[in-house]
């Protein structure tokens, strides 16, 4: 089965995330795609858009398993990608995570096990703030467009 390659063991390497199966590391392409798309905003080089873009593109059509708490950045590569070109697929992205995130928060404002996952509610903490700020800059942006088209 194809999947895509995000790190390696000490064996042979082979593809570590496949698609449409369960409990996939699927956040790591997130992480990808925001690194990439910050590269491209500080170099200006149209491939690192591309890149980011098309492992977006990969990421979201990886099957149901991709929509868990636990892959929340890529949520945040979509709500980045979204801050970058303004293009609503990626807004829909960090839309998307963003309803799995709400949906699945404990009362407490954990996510899974408080004694254990910790570390999970502080990545998805970080992530949905880091969300938030990516989308919100880019209502200033457009603000800042019309603003300018009405002088």
């Amino acid at each position: 089965m194809a999947g895509l390659l995000v790190g390696w063991d000490d064996g042979p390497a082979e593809p570590l995330v496949r698609p449409h199966a369960a409990d996939q590391p699927y956040g790591d392409i997130g992480a990808a795609v925001v690194l990439l798309a910050r590269l491209f905003e500080e170099r200006g080089e149209a491939d690192d858009l591309e890149a980011a873009i098309e492992l977006h593109d990969v990421v979201v059509a990886m099957g149901e398993g991709v929509w868990e708490p636990a892959n929340a950045l890529v949520g945040w590569g979509g709500a980045t990608l979204y801050e970058v070109t303004g293009e609503d697929a990626f807004l829909a992205t960090a839309e998307r995570m963003a309803d799995v995130l709400t949906e699945t928060q404990m009362p407490d404002g954990s996510w899974g096990d408080p004694a254990s996952d910790a570390v999970l509610t502080g990545m998805i903490g970080a992530a949905l703030a880091a969300m938030a700020d990516a989308v919100e800059a880019r209502v200033d942006v457009e603000q800042t467009l019309a603003d300018a088209d009405d002088e």
